[in-house]
């Protein structure tokens, strides 16, 4: 608001999960120059390490990727230690200011691709890539995923087709979308719990579901964001879109003629 415009290396906040208490790291505007009016200005977060900051940085992932906006405050630090104009003291200890973060509304996860394997059927599980969207402009690392998923049957989520766990580093760049590589989903169909009994009984629960599916998938994920803060935190994404195929196997097999068969097909 004020007529003269402001100059300064360096402009210390703290920022906290809400207006008044839990600390979440410090933030630096360097060489800032506010003009008179609105200023849209660079900033860098230096995430605090404890646990205790870790805590609340989950709790704040967990409720924006909800949707819900967050109501974050910034407090002026007047005893940063490399603050060098030393008459700013005075305003920044006075400053006690907050900010609204707008709730995520799009999706992180927007398509699936489950293949029909009957060789990893008979052990248990089949697999999955997901499409994982990162709208935003810093890469992060899925470090961990652990997911219950259920397929619409038309009414709802009412059928538990397995879970995933999965604890390799997945990249994911910032402003891009990329799938995953093969998940291991461990079937959690009754006709198909392992050891398989009647094969023809859970060839067919699967055979029906088949084509394009919509899924839900509850999921706890960890996060390792900037320079390897983990992030651990609930999400559930509905109505994700997916196709379930059987994978078509191939192999070329010689007749007991000495002629080359055709290539074969497996099919359900």
């Amino acid at each position: 608001p004020m007529v003269v415009d402001f100059q300064t290396p360096l402009f210390p906040l703290k920022l906290l999960l809400d207006v008044e208490s839990g600390e979440l790291g410090n933030i630096s505007m360097r060489n800032m120059n506010l003009m008179h009016g609105n200023n849209t200005l660079p900033t860098g977060l230096i995430l605090k390490s404890d646990s205790a900051a870790q805590g609340r940085v989950s709790t704040l992932f967990q409720q924006y990727l909800k949707g819900s906006d967050q109501n974050l405050g910034l407090h002026g630090d007047p005893r940063r230690a490399e603050l060098c104009v030393k008459a700013l003291k005075p305003a920044l200890s006075a400053l006690h200011s907050s900010v609204v973060v707008p709730g995520f509304r799009q999706k992180l996860m927007t398509y699936a691709k489950i293949d029909f394997k009957l060789g990893y059927l008979l052990q248990g599980h089949l697999p999955v890539r997901i499409m994982i969207k990162n709208p935003w402009t810093s890469a992060f690392t899925l470090t961990k995923i652990e997911s219950d998923v259920f397929i619409f049957d038309g009414r709802g989520y009412n059928i538990k087709f397995g879970h995933v766990s999965y604890t390799e580093p997945v990249f994911i760049t910032g402003g891009s979308s990329s799938y995953t590589p093969e998940l291991a989903v461990a079937i959690e169909i009754k006709s198909c719990l392992a050891p398989i009994t009647h094969l023809r009984f859970c060839l067919d629960s699967v055979k029906a579901l088949f084509g394009d599916i919509l899924m839900r998938a509850d999921a706890t994920l960890s996060v390792s964001i900037g320079d390897g803060f983990e992030v651990n935190f609930a999400y559930s994404e509905v109505g994700l879109p997916a196709s379930f195929k059987p994978e078509v196997d191939t192999e070329a097999r010689r007749s007991p003629f000495g002629l080359h068969a055709k290539v074969q097909e497996v099919v359900v």
